[in-house]
């Protein structure tokens, strides 16, 4: 993934394979640097990492965005899983209207470990012609 605002030094971040379609966003992320074996501290890093991915990723409709900022975020952890480690995050769209989305989703360890599930409420308010234009030539110029 390129992404130039992301800190490649201390994460790193992976499709996860054909499977993903439409209807889900699933990608591998994983903190570069190791962590200490407190399972608060990697609690703590899976909601960092949950905020990576989006379940609109791959969702293709006109006028959609791919996501947003996030308006309510809320998470339950299951089992202890390492965010040093490769973690899976599935996402998917359940709703998108009147400028508001809402996914939920699971984060896996490669174990297949059920670490935390997630659901989200974003803000998906298209961009105007000239921010769209904005955003591309800022894009092209970092490339």
């Amino acid at each position: 993934m390129d992404e130039p605002w992301l800190n490649k030094a201390m994460l790193e971040l992976r499709p996860f394979d054909s499977l993903t379609t439409w209807a889900n966003s699933r990608l591998w992320a994983k903190l570069s640097a190791p962590l200490p074996d407190d399972p608060l501290v990697h609690a703590c890093a899976l909601t960092y990492l949950s905020d990576f991915g989006t379940g609109f990723a791959n969702v293709d409709v006109d006028g959609l965005p791919k996501g947003g900022p996030s308006l309510d975020h809320a998470m339950w952890f299951h089992s202890p899983i390492r965010a040093d480690g490769w973690v899976l995050i599935d996402l998917a769209p359940r709703k998108a209207g009147g400028t508001r989305g809402l996914y939920d989703g699971a984060m896996y360890d490669e174990g297949g470990t059920l670490g935390a599930v997630l659901a989200q409420e974003v803000l998906l308010r298209p961009w105007t012609e000239e921010q769209q234009r904005a955003f591309e030539e800022a894009r092209a110029t970092r490339a």
